[in-house]
């Protein structure tokens, strides 16, 4: 869900952060302030860590699980508003470093960038629309959400996405 999540969010004009689900609550909270996030998406068995994360903040948290099912599904078709007005400069989504030199650094992705990095990679790479991707990268990494998944949708390619990258799996 989270990729169609965050195509949503292009399309919206909403900037996007991607965080490892497998984070632990003290490991996203200095990212949540950084940002000041409106609203946290989770599945809901995470539901609670991230309430407790928000406490005292405006930020809404809203559940939306695997099965498409959660508070996210659950609102009322006239609070969505799919189409934003962007341009190329506008910010697309938020991704944070590592943190291996110390607290871990937001970088902006604008529209622009992300289109103009599909567009040479495709170029480079050579995609074509019947090409077909295995994609084992996590979906909160800059390459595994906005290299190979941008480039399959520049050219009209198809994609398996992999739960998780298992090399045995892989390579069957």
């Amino acid at each position: 869900w989270n990729l169609f999540l965050y195509l949503a969010c292009l399309r919206a004009g909403i900037v996007y952060v991607p965080l490892n689900p497998d984070f632990k609550p003290a490991e996203a909270m200095p990212i949540l302030s950084d940002v000041e996030a409106a609203v946290i998406v989770c599945d809901a068995r995470v539901a609670g860590d991230a309430r407790a994360l928000a406490a005292g903040t405006p930020t809404r948290v809203l559940t939306l699980n695997a099965d498409g099912t959660g508070s996210l599904a659950d609102l009322p078709a006239g609070d969505c508003h799919p189409d934003g007005t962007v341009s190329k400069d506008d910010a697309a989504a938020i991704i944070f470093t590592s943190g291996t030199t110390g607290r871990p650094k937001g970088a902006v992705m604008p529209h622009g960038h992300l289109a103009q990095k599909a567009r040479a990679l495709v170029q480079a790479l050579g995609w074509q629309p019947s090409d077909r991707l295995l994609h084992a990268m996590p979906l909160h990494h800059a390459h595994g959400l906005f290299m190979t998944t941008h480039c399959v949708l520049c050219v009209g390619a198809s994609m398996l996405l992999a739960k998780r990258f298992e090399a045995g799996e892989v390579v069957a």
